[in-house]
């Protein structure tokens, strides 16, 4: 999960979509940036509310049972991402790294700072995608060849 989201490229692409559909419907934004954040905020919220009934459904489905992973498997997937992590390149560590560090406004500006090297923020997105993607695909295969 990212930022409390289940899928932030899957949020992205349904903002995409809507804003998109909004102005091939003849629409006039005034401040296209405000509309497109607004349109964000508003999926999501959307995301949240839907992921929250389905949480609160599958806690009363699942009252007898333990909700949590054991500890082992949470230190096996930590110890599968640092492996994972350390297979990268030095460049897409250092990328992830800054990518994820900070908070508000100084991780604002180091991800301007990661857009303009990596030439546009839809570059780096599509970096992080793909990068995340190649890590979860590690961490799946170390996690099965742990679990054997």
């Amino acid at each position: 999960m990212h930022k409390g989201c289940s899928d932030p490229d899957d949020l992205f692409d349904k903002t995409i979509d809507v804003v998109v559909g909004k102005i091939e419907g003849g629409g006039e934004y005034p401040n296209p940036a405000a509309f497109c954040f607004g349109v964000a905020k508003n999926i999501w919220r959307q995301d949240l509310r839907e992921r929250s009934s389905a949480a609160a459904t599958r806690v009363e489905q699942n009252m007898a049972f333990a909700t949590r992973p054991e500890l082992p498997v949470l230190e096996q997937e930590l110890k599968c991402l640092e492996r994972c992590m350390g297979e990268l390149s030095s460049g897409d560590r250092e990328i992830v790294s800054q990518y994820h560090w900070g908070q508000g406004r100084d991780k604002i500006e180091t991800r301007k700072r990661l857009a303009d090297g990596a030439g546009g923020v839809n570059a780096l997105r599509i970096k992080m995608c793909r990068i995340r993607k190649e890590l979860r695909l590690c961490v799946a295969g170390c996690m099965k060849q742990g679990a054997n």
